[in-house]
């Protein structure tokens, strides 16, 4: 009979307090895995889908997101954890690492123009018998200078 030594895993969601698993809870969740293999080794040899905890979790501080799993080794280095590719050794601790989400530039806005509608006018109508005067005078008279072979001018205007 073969001695395979089993070895639990843990995953919390790490420092931060609005996040939940995929499944609405933020309570730490455990699975196990035989020593030396990966969690997803486990998991395919017992035909059962890879635990949903161990996918993204959700945080609810929109200032956060989601960075990644991640396990510390036996002299306390930070190392990513991949369910499919970490070899499970000893009892380990997961943990969910966050970091800032980039903020959305604000959208500039163009300044409202006014939306007050403007008349041009097209003349002053206290004038306006004036000016029509003033316009058939001019067409009814066309001024003709000629000049003739002396240095004088005559002149001729032609009525309409």
């Amino acid at each position: 009979m073969y001695g395979y030594q089993v070895q639990k895993v843990t995953f919390s969601l790490g420092d931060n307090p609005s996040a939940t698993f995929a499944d609405g809870t933020n309570a730490k969740k455990e699975t196990v895995a035989m020593r030396g293999h990966t969690i997803g080794m486990a998991v395919r040899a017992n035909d059962e889908a890879i635990p949903s905890f161990s996918t993204t979790p959700i945080s609810n501080d929109t200032t956060k997101q989601f960075k990644g799993w991640f396990y510390r080794d036996a002299t306390g280095n930070v190392l990513p954890f991949d369910p499919n590719t970490t070899e499970v050794l000893k009892t380990m601790n997961v943990f969910a690492m966050w970091e800032e989400a980039p903020q959305a530039a604000p959208t500039p806005t163009q300044p409202t123009q006014p939306t007050t509608s403007v008349t041009p006018k097209t003349s002053d109508n206290t004038n306006i018998g004036y000016q029509i005067g003033v316009l058939l005078v001019s067409l009814s008279a066309v001024v003709i200078l000629l000049k003739s072979t002396s240095s004088s001018y005559k002149v001729i205007i032609l009525y309409i």
